[in-house]
């Protein structure tokens, strides 16, 4: 596990800890390093995802909503 992760995790959950914009400025200072949580859901879904077995509605909303292609 990242510790960019860790810290969103914490952000969200701890939040009897410190103030609401310390622990999210934290956890996003932690999980600068890991790049855009964006590209890593895109790069995961196109390694995972077996778009030829969706049907046409749902590849294209796959695509329209991320970077992928149908």
């Amino acid at each position: 596990m990242s510790a960019g992760l860790l810290g969103v995790i914490a952000a969200y959950e701890l939040t009897e800890i410190g103030e609401y914009k310390d622990r999210w400025g934290s956890a996003t200072n932690l999980a600068r390093p890991d790049g855009s949580g964006f590209v890593q859901v895109s790069q995961s879904a196109a390694r995972n995802i077996d778009f030829e077995s969706l049907d046409r509605t749902d590849r294209e909303l796959i695509a329209q909503l991320t970077s992928l292609s149908s």
